[in-house]
């Protein structure tokens, strides 16, 4: 069924309807992570499009944590 006009829709994760308290738990030890280092995002890899397949091909042996980011040609 789609959504009308004057309908709103919005999507909820099951745990956040369901389990309220652990979710803003999970939440809050994220963020605490974030604020005190302890949680960093990803190494970032960039590899020029011309080799996206060369890319693709050795992205299992990178380590976990890296993140392939492609660099788009100039227009």
């Amino acid at each position: 069924r789609y959504g009308s006009p004057r309908e709103r829709v919005c999507s909820v994760p099951l745990l956040v309807s369901l389990q309220p308290a652990k979710y803003r738990q999970i939440l809050t030890d994220q963020m605490n992570r974030i604020a005190d280092g302890t949680l960093r995002g990803p190494a970032v890899q960039t590899v020029p499009f011309t080799e996206v397949v060369g890319a693709h091909v050795n992205v299992g042996a990178q380590p976990p944590g890296t993140k392939l980011v492609l660099q788009m040609p100039d227009a």
